[in-house]
């Protein structure tokens, strides 16, 4: 098992709703209101696409690897990778909003 360090890319080529393909990155365990989550950050065409959090304390590479390739809930087709980039991506605008004001 190989453990988990800030900036290790877990997930490569996650297809975005672009055509391009995003790649998510271990930013590391939360803190404050976000205890007890794993933080992950989107990059695509070497942009932020912003950070977001997964439930559990994960560790190693290979569960962060199964916990964001799996489907995003049972029977869905796409995974919770695939629906953070997506998510992300069309709420780009609201981010940026955000972030100037």
């Amino acid at each position: 098992m190989t453990k988990l360090e800030k900036g290790m890319i877990v997930v490569e080529s996650v297809k975005a709703p672009t055509g391009s393909l995003a790649s998510i990155i271990y930013e590391g365990q939360g803190q404050g209101s976000e205890y007890g989550r794993t933080l992950f950050h989107i990059v695509m065409d070497d942009m932020s696409y912003g950070v977001f959090a997964v439930r559990g304390n994960i560790t190693t590479l290979e569960d962060a690897q199964a916990k964001l390739n799996a489907p995003k809930r049972a029977a869905a087709e796409e995974s919770l990778a695939e629906y953070a980039v997506c998510y992300h991506w069309i709420h780009i605008d609201d981010n940026e909003h955000f972030a100037l004001e």
